[in-house]
């Protein structure tokens, strides 16, 4: 399906010349329904080993060609243009999400607890226990009393609080949302 129609059949090397993209969708025998082109692995296949070939084959291609700034090396695909058929663009990198262990995480105790009471109790319950995890990892990193402890020990307690505090926001709108379900069934129940 290329701009609404129904175009081919094409041979996987006539795909990229039709137009066809990542998210167009295709066909062929044996499939049970249309799927989008990055779905299929026999196409991603030959896209992947098309852009290696014109990676390998063709030094003039400077888009491919990795350049240097002060010894670092930028990647590949940031030079690729965007508008060529025969690239499929690559997904954006993660950022770095490390938390800063020198600002206190929420432990959305409160939250959970009056949650659990107005909506759906057993999700609430390990949110309440992520909260509580969240202070008592916390108050192990920060504790005044153990002026032994390693700095590694005192960052990895502070990124294990962060860590529960992620889970306590989860488990707490999951306790939220379910709880609207079920509100919501009981009220179209009736």
């Amino acid at each position: 399906m290329i701009n609404g129609e129904r175009r081919g059949p094409f041979r996987l090397e006539e795909l990229a010349g039709a137009g066809v993209q990542p998210t167009t969708y295709v066909w062929c025998k044996g499939m049970a329904d249309w799927q989008t082109a990055d779905e299929v692995a026999d196409i991603c296949r030959y896209f992947r080993q098309h852009i290696s070939d014109l990676m390998d084959s063709s030094a003039d291609r400077s888009p491919l060609k990795v350049e240097t700034e002060e010894n670092n090396e930028k990647d590949l695909f940031t030079q690729i243009d965007p508008e060529d058929p025969y690239i499929f663009r690559r997904p954006r990198p993660l950022i770095d999400e490390t938390p800063d262990t020198d600002i206190q995480p929420v432990s959305m105790l409160i939250p959970a607890i009056i949650l659990s009471f107005l909506c759906f109790p057993p999700t609430g319950i390990v949110a309440i226990i992520y909260g509580i995890m969240t202070r008592r990892a916390w108050a192990m990193a920060h504790d005044d009393n153990r002026p032994d402890m390693p700095e590694e020990e005192r960052k990895r307690l502070a990124l294990d609080a962060h860590d529960y505090s992620r889970s306590a926001k989860l488990w707490t709108g999951i306790t939220f949302f379910l709880g609207l379900m079920l509100y919501a069934f009981l009220l179209f129940r009736n």
